[in-house]
């Protein structure tokens, strides 16, 4: 038996950041593959963009526990557990339990020792992914005893029942009518997984094959209840003194695609694999893609390894869709998790494209155009969240989210001479923005609406007097409200418009997104600032009122870049955005002044601090001259960060709730970090 130790030598990570060679090391165990965050969350293992990751439980038995599709429409797992081992002894079959656990970017391996009167059986699994649909599983058994041992070694599974169909209903003309689970015998393992129930019904269909390499397994099935699956030894396995014997299995996943009938298969026989040959072609494969030429610069060693971690943790949020809807393209999920934040949404993917755009080109474009699928071709809309495989039916929350796609194609430009990547994208911004313009003015004051509260921030209290929210949803419908926020995201999205435009000698429209952008600037002046409390708020022109709530928005004509007076910006900025009793606490920037009446620490738009306006608010302070405080808060936001075991989705608002936080490694909180680490707020 090979020894990983002997392939592979452990360095202390601190003098890698020198030299490139192995940075890799640095990351061993930084993503535990056996922890749960926030209930029933398991933290997969997935490599190379692949379509489903798995669960290695704390303390289960050795082997895979659930496999979990990737950006598939209520579909969670598909076999739990997969593939575990057993040993027989006598009457007797008992589970094998993991007693060691190391998770490497591209291996996962686990160890148990097993005492017994011939001496010391011990057991070692790799697991390492082959493509996006294929991972393959080496389990070794080697005698270290003096005399010989007999195995008679077994791995059971089941598959999966149908699951929650709760996100069924946001697509319209999609029953949520349950799929059935099968299970078939094949020759060398089984096939297993869910298929559509009723004819017409447009659910994704996945499934997952097992087989064992040369035949040494026997597979077999038993219908019920429960559909259950093992793979048993043929005959008992006599392991001589000081020897090893080894059991390979491949796992793969596949999905029915449009216009098939049924699951395809490849043909081809699975053979023995080259476990070192595998596990080093992955090693150089995640190489490449975390980009080690390129080093992140940040203050120091530890601070250097979060930004690699950051790098990491990107990279396992990516996934290919292959023949789903994102295609060829590598897309950025919010999550690489078992939940339905397994999935792109809008903004949250374009702000992590540009962290990405700093070390995987390739993976920044895709996440970009993936942010546009189902953009509908009449009003420019593209709905807020997207799967890869998902029913055909109109998806309800259609509207998008905060427009923030012009700035991330600039921010891709930036870094890479790519014109063709600017004259492809260029049309799809400009129907995206005028989607606000054309379709969202229901009150014809000039200014936008949002429409649904999840295109902004959920549950804030800038809604209370409007929405009753969905209780599944945390969200709800809005009425025409004058918003702040959208509007200066609109003027931004208008100036990098201008940009792009200039950059192609449109010269026709650059001279309409200038005037949209003045526009826009002159009726939130008219509407939403009121002179004599320098300040802006929202309004409502059926009820002719403003709602006057202290949310991190109210600094957004500052961040849009909008000709604010003077006097107006600063005392915003250090009145109020640099107070420590409302905004510029330990943790900074809290959704909800912390003065509020309705500031809730752990609420989540209701006072939790959230990465990517974090980092907007960073660049805001640097642009109207305040470096110096602008470091002061991204120093106390990395530190926060710092704590946490990744980079959630947000952040309480008080050191003492740190830990009740977002979803961990969540895609901007993974980028807002690595581009505060990076310092490139500094740039703006």
């Amino acid at each position: 038996m090979r020894s990983l130790g002997k392939d592979f030598r452990l360095v202390y990570p601190i003098p890698l950041f020198m030299n490139h060679d192995i940075v890799e090391f640095g990351l061993k165990n930084l993503v535990r593959h056996d922890i749960r965050h926030h209930g029933n969350r398991s933290t997969l293992f997935c490599d190379d963009f692949s379509q489903f990751g798995v669960s290695f439980p704390s303390l289960a038995p050795l082997g895979l526990g659930a496999l979990c599709p990737r950006a598939t429409l209520s579909t969670y797992h598909i076999s739990n557990p997969t593939l575990q081992l057993y040993l027989k002894e006598g009457e007797q079959t008992t589970s094998v339990q993991r007693q060691d656990l190391e998770c490497w970017p591209w291996l996962t391996l686990e160890r148990s020792i097993l005492p017994s009167a011939e001496g010391l059986l011990e057991i070692e699994a790799r697991h390492v992914v082959v493509d996006e649909r294929t991972l393959a599983s080496s389990f070794t058994f080697t005698n270290q005893g003096t005399v010989s041992m007999t195995l008679r070694p077994s791995w059971r599974g089941m598959i999966s029942g149908e699951h929650e169909l709760y996100l069924i209903p946001y697509f319209i003309g999609t029953e949520a009518v349950p799929r059935t689970p099968f299970l078939e015998k094949i020759k060398e393992g089984i096939i297993g997984g869910l298929r559509i129930s009723k004819e017409g019904n447009d659910l994704p269909q996945v499934a997952v094959r097992i087989r064992s390499t040369e035949n040494k397994t026997v597979p077999r099935t038993k219908e019920g209840p429960t559909k259950t699956y093992q793979f048993d030894s043929p005959e008992p396995c006599v392991l001589a003194a000081k020897c090893s014997v080894e059991f390979q299995f491949c796992t793969e996943i596949n999905f029915i695609a449009a216009d098939q009938l049924d699951f395809v298969w490849k043909e081809e026989p699975v053979v023995a694999l080259d476990f070192a040959e595998l596990i080093s072609s992955a090693r150089a494969r995640f190489t490449k893609n975390i980009n080690l030429a390129k080093e992140p610069i940040t203050a120091g060693p530890a601070l250097a390894l979060k930004a690699w971690r950051a790098r990491y943790a990107l990279l396992r949020n990516g996934m290919r869709g292959l023949d789903g809807e994102f295609g060829d393209e590598l897309a950025c999920l919010c999550t690489s998790d078992n939940t339905d934040f397994s999935c792109i949404f809008f903004w949250d993917t374009l702000f992590s494209s540009v962290a990405i755009t700093d070390f995987h080109s390739a993976y920044a474009k895709g996440a970009i155009r993936t942010a546009f699928l189902r953009q509908d071709e009449r009003d420019g809309s593209s709905p807020e969240r997207k799967f890869n495989y998902v029913p055909k039916g109109k998806n309800q929350q259609q509207s998008p989210q905060s427009p923030v796609a012009s700035w991330a194609l600039r921010s891709y430009l930036a870094k890479h001479d790519d014109p063709a990547f600017l004259a492809e994208l260029y049309p799809k911004l400009k129907k995206n923005h005028a989607f606000w313009e054309i379709y969202s003015d229901t009150d014809r004051d000039g200014l936008a609406e949002y429409r649904w509260s999840g295109q902004v921030c959920d549950n804030s209290p800038l809604w209370d007097t409007y929405v009753s929210l969905d209780t599944t949803t945390g969200c709800g419908w809005i009425p025409p409200v004058a918003s702040v926020a959208l509007n200066s995201f609109l003027y931004w999205d208008a100036m990098q418009l201008v940009s792009l435009a200039e950059q192609q000698n449109l010269v026709d429209d650059a001279s309409h997104f200038r005037k949209r952008a003045a526009d826009l600037e002159m009726n939130l002046m008219k509407v939403c600032y009121l002179p004599d409390e320098k300040r802006f708020w929202d309004y409502n022109h059926h009820t002719r009122s403003h709602r006057r709530v202290k949310t991190f928005y109210m600094f957004w004509p500052l961040f849009a870049g909008m000709s604010v007076p003077k006097e107006a910006a600063q005392d915003l900025i250090e009145n109020v955005l640099l107070d420590p009793l409302q905004f510029f606490g330990d943790i900074p920037f809290p959704s909800v002044a912390y003065d509020e009446p309705t500031h809730d620490s752990l609420g989540y738009w209701r006072g939790r601090a959230w990465p990517h306006i974090s980092y907007w608010l960073l660049q805001t302070l640097v642009r109207y001259g305040y470096e110096k405080e602008a470091k002061e808060a991204a120093r106390r936001t990395l530190e926060a960060y710092s704590r946490s075991t990744g980079f959630p989705e947000n952040v309480a608002a008080q050191v003492g709730d740190f830990e009740a936080a977002g979803f961990s490694d969540y895609n901007w909180g993974c980028a807002a970090v690595y581009l505060i680490a990076t310092e490139e707020y500094l740039k703006a």
